[in-house]
């Protein structure tokens, strides 16, 4: 509103200001869209980088007796080092394109208050000194305005940020808790069945389990040995269903898992 009023008492006061205010209006939103889509991709980047930071620093506080004991120091400070790093380079960056911004808004409101003033002197004599120096002032403010403006538009794109993340979390299929109940002493013996069991993390990613078939008596003891990311720990979470099957069926003691409520499943 203010930027508008600006302009119309500018437009009222020296007419010949409207020659050179409608390219400057157009170079001005074109630097305001390059500068809101790097902003909120920037801010995007920044919040991002900073998550490994806490998650790192929380770690080493929790393990700070192991580290010692090992003499792990300077690998821990060399890799807190190196996440921090990573965070100030996007804070870097976004605080650099926020310069850049001020730079060229404060030369498009330059040349408003350059463009008044050459109008005012090529009016001379046929409008008044006051709605001269009316149109001085008002373009002496804008400057500020189209500052204030793009940013708080930007900061506005930026922080919906969070409001992303949490809509990401929000849309997040939750866990079907409901189920038949089955015997209330099962599980009774302890008896396992893999039936062709498949299952992946995300739709477009590979399977983890594929058709995995395997059969486990009552009492037996078992030792499940393959390298990192064969899916060994991806077996036990299938037994409370961490992470729900693709394909196939697990059962324990006859019953289908699946078909067990979540509370019951977990309790045991």
């Amino acid at each position: 509103f203010t930027i508008g009023a600006t302009l119309v008492v500018i437009a009222a006061a020296t007419p010949v200001a409207l020659l050179a205010l409608f390219p400057l209006a157009f170079v001005y939103l074109k630097i305001q869209h390059l500068f809101r889509v790097t902003s909120r991709e920037v801010k995007r980047l920044e919040s991002i980088s900073r998550s490994p930071v806490y998650a790192h620093f929380s770690e080493s506080l929790a393990g700070v007796s192991v580290i010692r004991a090992f003499q792990r120091e300077t690998l821990f400070v060399q890799e807190s080092i190196r996440r921090f790093e990573g965070n100030q380079r996007a804070f870097y960056t976004m605080i650099s394109i926020n310069r850049w911004l001020g730079t060229r808004l404060e030369f498009i409101g330059a040349l408003v208050v350059g463009c008044a003033a050459a109008s005012a002197m090529l009016l001379h004599g046929q409008i008044t000194t006051a709605f001269a120096g009316v149109s001085l002032t008002y373009a002496l403010l804008v400057t500020g305005a189209l500052n204030w403006a793009v940013r708080m538009i930007s900061e506005l794109e930026s922080s919906m940020n969070a409001i992303e993340r949490v809509s990401h979390y929000a849309d997040t299929k939750s866990e079907k808790w409901k189920g038949s109940v089955p015997d209330t002493l099962w599980p009774h013996s302890g008896t396992i069945e893999f039936r062709n069991l498949t299952l992946r993390y995300r739709p477009e990613l590979p399977p983890v389990l594929n058709k995995v078939s395997l059969h486990i008596c009552a009492g037996e003891k078992l030792g499940i040995v393959g390298r990192t990311g064969a899916g060994k720990s991806t077996l036990m979470q299938t037994l409370f269903r961490i992470v729900e099957p693709e394909a196939g069926s697990l059962f324990i003691d006859d019953v289908d898992v699946t078909t067990v409520p979540l509370d019951t499943l977990r309790t045991w």
